[in-house]
């Protein structure tokens, strides 16, 4: 007996009941008709929850933090032409930060190709320098043959993207018609019903991640031969900060561990004397790198945030070796001398399993102690300076944010200026908060976006840092925030403009600086926020700030906290700061 169908709805359909058997439970669409059998399919599905975004770029960058805080691919779905182009600097930041996204773009058939067609680009493979891998839906056809192609890209597509944590593209072409009430074809029934149950039995796929014995070995005898020893954390991805077996791993071969503003292990309720967390500031100091230079350096993580810790790591003589799982040069000066490919957890697992009271391994106990004490010094000057301080100054308001900011909490970090903030002026908390930014790629684009992306499904709050700059470049991203009534908390800080560029040698140059660099906006922050009915505030001291941001957390609906901020004043203070903890640093290793 035969069964009408269209042609288009199936296949989609078919499509879908695999993502759903296969654990996928989240997708972001943006309307269009090219895509209406995906829509479709989506929209039918009970299993899959579905976010609707009328900016793709937005879309992108939504589907990137909602993947980064689940730990799980998402699926967009767009439609044709330049709309494909709009999701690229999201699969940009998805490749280099390595989080699962599978990416359906709706195309017009071959044919169409290269003849004035409307909203017809060549979209094949056309993210190819950002993309783990691309896939070809090719047209929908009814036969077995067609059939066995989806359900080997979709199975492939969905496997690569967990095995890399990386972007995959499928290219869906469809002819019209595509709405399912106009039938195309006449299909046997029991075919059809085979066809759909060898779909929904697809198996997860689980990635392997194998610990070389080799590797270990390797790693215990430059233990054996070091006496000054590092563990240098850069970000960590929220699902591979597993603490346990680094602070024991820390613990047991008395090393210590630099952690990154970005890395989430300054913010724990694990209490190690093994900690430096002020060293983005000390080691600016040549002095200071070159007289603590340690004889092995352990990376986990991607590549530190600033410069000085990076230039610490280009300059150090010491044995340096990365781990991470999948054997990536997380290392801009390429000095690295081995690079292992594992999940750092279980390798320290593995080595905190070999190293018993047997291990004979010597510490340059003298070197322990003066790291740790101009770290504690710094972090003395660090805080007498907030107390001190003026409102505003960035970095107080970022200790302030993690102070109040309950436990379980989400803090999204803008980048530009207010990741090296927070890597500069972020101290211990003995809390558990997750810390997000988007390092991949590091750009200012879709930071909104992403940061309702973590909070949407979250009952915890969501706090986001962010510059004005960035702010304006995804005001776009507002209207998820009202459309799912997400109520995340933004601190916008409000420096008239890239106040980073301040940093640079470039603002001492005799040029135009103020419109070609720094590029005050001179925009209204209060009437964009009310445009898409969020809460908004501004901030004029420490005690409205901390008032605030507890009335804004509590809140159902987005809320933003505006801070006006004098760069040029906030620059002095930062160089107060650096100076003289470098002059102190320096004093201790004199001996004084």
């Amino acid at each position: 007996m035969k069964q009408s169908i269209n042609r288009n709805i199936l296949w989609t359909e078919l499509f879908v009941s695999a993502l759903e058997r296969l654990g996928v439970k989240h997708a972001c669409i943006s309307p269009g008709s090219r895509n209406t059998p995906l829509t479709i399919a989506f929209q039918r599905s009970s299993k899959i929850k579905s976010y609707i975004h009328v900016d793709e770029r937005s879309s992108g960058f939504f589907a990137l933090g909602l993947a980064n805080k689940t730990n799980k691919p998402v699926v967009i779905v767009t439609t044709s032409g330049t709309a494909v182009a709009e999701l690229y600097p999201a699969i940009i930041e998805a490749y280099q930060q390595r989080v699962s996204l599978i990416v359906c773009t709706a195309d017009r058939p071959l044919h169409l190709l290269n003849t004035g067609a409307n909203q017809t680009i060549n979209q094949i493979d056309i993210y190819n320098n950002h993309i783990h891998k691309y896939y070809s839906a090719d047209l929908p056809g009814t036969n077995s043959k067609a059939f066995n192609h989806l359900l080997s890209i979709t199975k492939n597509a969905f496997s690569e993207s967990i095995k890399s944590n990386r972007p995959v593209h499928i290219n869906f072409p469809f002819d019209k018609p595509f709405e399912p009430s106009r039938e195309t074809d006449k299909i046997d029934k029991e075919f059809l019903k085979k066809v759909k149950n060898k779909f929904k039995s697809m198996s997860d796929p689980q990635p392997q991640n194998k610990i070389k014995a080799s590797d270990i070995v390797f790693i215990l005898r430059q233990i054996k031969n070091s006496k000054r020893r590092i563990i240098l954390a850069g970000p960590l991805n929220i699902m591979n900060r597993k603490l346990n077996s680094l602070f024991q791993f820390a613990k047991k071969t008395n090393s210590l561990i630099l952690a990154d503003g970005l890395s989430g292990l300054r913010i724990t309720k694990i209490t190690s004397n093994n900690l430096i967390v002020n060293h983005p500031s000390f080691l600016r100091s040549v002095k200071v790198r070159k007289n603590l230079d340690p004889d092995l350096v352990i990376q986990i993580g991607s590549a530190p945030t600033s410069n000085s810790v990076l230039d610490f790591y280009a300059d150090s003589k010491a044995i340096k070796i990365i781990i991470n799982q999948f054997g990536e040069l997380k290392d801009p000066s390429r000095t690295t001398d081995k690079i292992i490919s594992a999940e750092y957890s279980k390798l320290l697992e593995t080595l905190n399993n070999s190293i018993d009271k047997n291990f004979k391994h010597e510490t340059d106990k003298e070197w322990l102690k003066i790291y740790s004490e101009i770290d504690k010094r710094s972090e003395e000057i660090k805080q007498k300076s907030f107390t001190k301080s003026l409102f505003p100054f960035e970095g107080k308001i970022i200790s302030e944010v993690i102070n109040l900011a309950p436990d379980s909490a989400n803090i999204m970090v803008s980048n530009s200026l207010p990741v090296r903030d927070v890597d500069a002026f972020a101290g211990r908390s003995k809390k558990r908060i997750n810390i997000f930014s988007n390092r991949g790629a590091s750009g200012i684009d879709g930071i909104i976006s992403t940061s309702s992306g973590i909070a949407v499904e979250d009952k915890n709050p969501t706090f986001l840092i962010i510059g004005d700059l960035a702010f304006y470049h995804d005001i776009t991203g507002l209207l998820s925030l009202k459309k799912y009534s997400i109520p995340i908390v933004i601190i916008l800080l409000n420096n008239s403009g890239g106040g980073i560029f301040e940093l640079l040698p470039i603002a001492k140059e005799k040029i135009d600086f103020q419109n070609y660099f720094k590029t005050p906006l001179g925009v209204d922050f209060k009437n964009i926020t009310k445009a898409f009915y969020g809460n908004y505030k501004i901030i004029k001291n420490w005690n409205e700030f901390s008032n605030e941001l507890k009335k804004a957390a509590k809140r159902k609906s987005f809320s933003v906290l505006e801070i006006k901020i004098d760069s040029q004043k906030t620059l002095q203070i930062r160089k107060n700061i650096w100076n003289e903890i470098k002059q102190t640093a320096e004093s201790l290793i004199n001996g004084n």
